[in-house]
């Protein structure tokens, strides 16, 4: 009866621990404010905290049932159970990534601070974020809407954003003080990852030859470059640029010569100089011209190109 007891003191107490962890790096955060939860790291935290955000994520597909998570097949208790192991696998293999390149780049934390800071940010956020997509359901909000910035409910797309901002600058402090590494050390041990990520996404979207915006701009860019429409178009960009270099140096070595003349009254044959500049410019002017319609046109073709991609 006593071992039961103590048990229950133990799970009480590491739930008021875990409640105030989140509570402190969420309303005081900083690099100071992780480093003093990195001594109350502790595994059945991790484990138990990230149960909890999978019990949320569960209640929530059963609730909405979204084509993300397949639910509804089996018992509820199975399904709650299978959306937490999945949690439960997905935190601590990005966990494990994420440890392995802060090793990499000089981290000296352990994998129990490194999963426990972690787990600071990753639940309650976590519990917000699914939260947002419950009420937002219900209340018939779409993300498409909500990016939009011209839709009546634009507006929240800034909260949005400022809510991924502040998640990533906690997630920089839990990793900073976990391994006390310099700040790019940080930046690179996250976003080495997103980077390969990247890579591999864009890669697997042509593999599959998927549809969407970037699989047809390249399907165009590749096509006008077996044309040779781009390569003029980048000729008549460089040319352009080199133009208004030249234009800018001449400019000003004429502007230096006025400036350093002797002073004396103005004569008409002083316009004389004026010649050679105005020999220069003006076949360079209409070029200037061509490549700017052949640029418009260009920009036109794209935006079509993009419109009946989108629809």
């Amino acid at each position: 009866m006593t071992t039961d007891v103590t048990q229950m003191r133990r799970r009480n107490g590491l739930w008021r621990e875990m409640l105030d962890g989140w509570m402190s790096i969420l309303t005081q955060p900083s690099v100071d404010a992780f480093r003093e939860q990195k001594a109350r790291a502790d595994p059945l935290k991790i484990v138990m905290g990230v149960a909890l955000l999978g019990l949320v994520i569960g209640l929530w597909a059963l609730a909405l049932k979204p084509a993300a998570l397949v639910t509804g097949t089996e018992a509820v208790l199975v399904d709650l159970l299978r959306v937490i192991f999945f949690t439960e696998a997905d935190f601590f293999i990005l966990s494990l990534i994420l440890f392995f390149v802060a090793t990499a780049f000089g981290g000296t934390g352990t994998f129990v601070q490194h999963s426990y800071l972690l787990s600071l940010v990753t639940v309650p956020l976590g519990m917000i974020v699914t939260a947002f997509l419950f009420v937002g359901d219900k209340l018939g909000l779409t993300l498409a809407a909500v990016l939009n910035p011209l839709s009546p409910i634009g507006i929240v797309s800034i909260f949005i954003v400022l809510f991924g901002f502040y998640g990533l600058l906690l997630l920089f402090f839990a990793l900073q003080a976990t391994h006390e590494i310099q700040s790019s050390a940080v930046f690179y041990t996250v976003g080495a990852p997103l980077a390969i990520w990247g890579i591999l996404r864009v890669a697997s979207m042509f593999a599959a030859g998927e549809e969407n915006l970037i699989t047809t701009e390249w399907a165009f860019i590749a096509g006008q470059w077996e044309k040779g429409t781009l390569q003029e178009l980048l000729l008549g960009h460089l040319w352009l640029v080199a133009f208004s270099v030249a234009i800018a140096v001449v400019l000003g070595v004429v502007i230096g010569v006025f400036i350093t003349w002797p002073s004396q009254r103005p004569k008409l044959s002083h316009l004389v100089i004026l010649i050679p500049l105005a020999l220069f410019l003006l076949p360079r002017i209409k070029g200037a011209f061509v490549g700017l319609q052949w640029a418009k046109r260009m920009h036109g073709f794209g935006k079509e190109i993009t419109a009946t991609a989108a629809e």
